[in-house]
């Protein structure tokens, strides 16, 4: 088994990988500009979201029961059936036609 560091330099020789993380670079910065707000605000992430809870009365979001195939899913993948193990993030990338 690769260490944690064996595969983030794995993932970052990888074209794909990169070519991935490029596309999320926006998110990044939002996600980055989100925390730099919440640590001047001077509020841990629980605060933040009891405080959209509030705001929204209820969630900001639509919680939806998993459907037929995501609970079937979940119980294969609960016993050990019907998983996919991949070499490493190409092979993964490769499995998912990415």
């Amino acid at each position: 088994m690769k260490t944690h560091d064996e595969m983030v330099r794995s993932w970052i020789e990888d074209p794909d990988f990169l070519r991935a993380n490029e596309s999320l670079e926006q998110e990044f910065r939002l996600f980055d500009e989100l925390l730099c707000v919440r640590k001047e605000a001077g509020l841990i992430q629980a605060e933040v979201a009891e405080r959209q809870v509030k705001l929204n009365r209820g969630l900001p979001f639509d919680v939806g029961v998993p459907n037929a195939i995501t609970q079937r899913t979940f119980a294969e993948t609960d016993v050990g059936e019907n998983l996919v193990h991949c070499d490493d993030a190409q092979d993964m990338f490769t499995r998912l036609g990415a």
